[in-house]
């Protein structure tokens, strides 16, 4: 870091000076399963894209229901639909806005934390869409990394609230002006969503849509983590020991969910 520049230049210095790379690799693991997804799906892939994935494959792959959750015992629910995604549109909303918000968490935090605060978060939505369903009397299949992204936005609003006084101000909102671009996307989403059901139901077309619930979940439980968790200063080294640990940790429970869920998938058949 250059001492000579102002402290808000060598702030800014040393935030882009740190390497990104998890962000985009959780982005590229999404894309990797919707492929997976496409390829296996009972739907022609040209349906799929535009109305999402078939509840077969949906839960082969882990999406969450309540009865697989909380009847069947299958906790690796509560971590395999994070990284999956229903339909097209699903997957580019998501992606837009992990590679807009991840790498201004993942230089803030470092991807230890960033893993944690990820899939932490992504967790707290699967728990609020439980509830949600529960209160609803609803089930249909869920996945996505909505409330994992709304776990971001929380972090991101609790951050340039706790450390107002410390972070540069430029910095502050531009980063707030992001969440807020991303918040609107999401609602955008939401809408059009709502538009698709009155027209699904019509038609008996089987669309898939906004878990509210889950995006709260997910929301509640960043901001939680961000008043627990603090940021890694731009003085702070990245690489530790300890932080190799937590990202091997989050790595071991990713893959040992989705080993489990290869185990128990429900349905089996040959294309």
């Amino acid at each position: 870091m250059n001492s000579e520049l102002p402290p808000h230049e060598q702030f800014h210095e040393a935030f882009y000076a740190r390497r990104v790379w998890l962000a985009y690799a959780i982005l590229a693991f999404n894309v990797l399963l919707f492929g997976l997804m496409l390829k296996t799906s009972l739907l022609p892939w040209r349906w799929t894209l535009v109305s999402g994935t078939d509840h077969a494959t949906l839960l082969n792959f882990g999406a969450k229901t309540n009865h697989w959750v909380l009847q069947q015992r299958q906790w690796f629910r509560l971590v395999t639909p994070i990284f999956l995604h229903i339909g097209l549109l699903h997957l580019i909303a998501n992606a837009y806005a992990l590679w807009i918000v991840g790498p201004i968490i993942e230089r803030l935090f470092g991807s230890a934390r960033f893993a944690l605060l990820y899939l932490l978060a992504g967790m707290g939505g699967i728990a609020g869409s439980l509830l949600g369903a529960r209160i609803n009397r609803l089930d249909a299949p869920v996945a996505g990394s909505s409330g994992a992204l709304f776990g971001l936005f929380g972090v991101l609003l609790v951050v340039g609230y706790k450390y107002r006084h410390e972070l540069p101000a430029a910095f502050r909102r531009a980063f707030t002006k992001s969440v807020w671009i991303v918040v609107a996307l999401n609602l955008a989403f939401g809408i059009v969503s709502n538009f698709g059901k009155s027209f699904s139901q019509r038609f008996k077309l089987p669309l898939h849509f906004v878990d509210n619930w889950g995006h709260v979940g997910g929301l509640l439980t960043g901001a939680i983590l961000a008043m627990i968790l603090p940021y890694l200063g731009p003085e702070r080294k990245l690489k530790t020991g300890k932080e190799i640990i937590v990202l091997a940790i989050c790595l071991l429970v990713v893959s040992y969910c989705y080993f489990r869920a290869y185990q128990l998938r429900p349905f089996i058949w040959q294309k």
